[in-house]
């Protein structure tokens, strides 16, 4: 056997077996972690949504859905992670971007936060769907079919959401 041979023989059983074992666990680890509301707010531009979130007293609809939920680590994948099939990666890399973004481009840093494009319904009705107080209510009823198929926004009625993106400043700085 020659040494190319055993190099790459070491490689195939060893050294690449160990590396996607490593990349597969880390990348589990990572979003787990990159789902909590603290990895969320330890951005600068997202201080002031996370403290509206955890505020005690905050009326946001993100704070009351917060404080309703047993579960609150990840409140906010909950609400902004779209509910498809690749939904938690498409995050991922929607955070990756802004990430980039935000370092590569300083104007960006000045700007408010903004929406790239309307909020998903279904991101609300993942949750609200089956509950009968949703479908029952009065307020609903009449709306039913067009919040179901997008062309009424729930936030149009349920905001707002968070504090008005105000380039990362907190209400403490």
């Amino acid at each position: 056997m020659t040494l190319k041979t055993k190099l790459n023989l070491l490689f195939c059983l060893i050294i690449f077996p160990f590396a996607f074992i490593f990349a597969i666990s880390t990348s589990f680890i990572s979003l787990k972690k990159g789902s909590t509301n603290t990895f969320c707010g330890s951005c600068h531009l997202m201080k002031s949504h996370y403290e509206g979130l955890v505020e005690p007293k905050s009326q946001y609809l993100s704070a009351k859905h917060y404080r309703l939920r047993e579960k609150q680590e990840d409140q906010c994948a909950t609400c902004h992670v779209n509910y498809r099939w690749l939904g938690p990666l498409e995050a991922r890399w929607r955070g990756a971007k802004h990430l980039l973004t935000y370092y590569l481009d300083p104007k960006l840093r000045e700007e408010k936060l903004k929406l790239k494009e309307p909020y998903p319904n279904n991101n609300c009705l993942h949750c609200h769907i089956d509950r009968k107080n949703f479908e029952n209510s009065k307020a609903h009823e009449p709306v039913l079919c067009e919040i179901k198929i997008n062309e009424i926004s729930c936030i149009s009625c349920h905001g707002p959401m968070h504090p008005k993106g105000d380039g990362g400043k907190s209400k403490n700085e």
